[in-house]
């Protein structure tokens, strides 16, 4: 699924990790998943969506409070989640796995 809006002015990660936090937007390739601590805050991933093959890089900056424990839901923005589905697909399957490091 994907989020927008105020959801991105508030992320759980702000402040958390010593990182600076940044302004949010739509057009930037985010996510928000289910964390327990916090442990993703910051890391990139990478999601590929099986169906169509596409694949997207994207960094976490936001617990996902709507989504159940474990399991891979991932809340992207609306800019990383065309990229993988139609917005109107809604909840599409995906595979992820984080990266060693996030690209420049």
């Amino acid at each position: 699924t994907f989020y927008e809006g105020q959801s991105l002015k508030n992320s759980a990660c702000y402040g958390n990790s010593g990182v600076r936090n940044y302004d949010a937007n739509e057009n930037d390739m985010i996510a928000a998943m289910n964390m327990k601590d916090l442990e993703l805050c910051y890391e990139c991933l990478e999601i590929r969506n099986p169906t169509n093959n596409n694949k997207i890089i994207v960094k976490v900056i936001d617990k996902c409070d709507g989504c159940p424990p474990g399991g891979d839901n991932i809340d992207l923005t609306p800019t990383a989640f065309k990229q993988l589905a139609d917005l109107n697909s809604g909840r599409v399957e995906i595979e992820w796995r984080p990266l060693d490091k996030c690209p420049n």
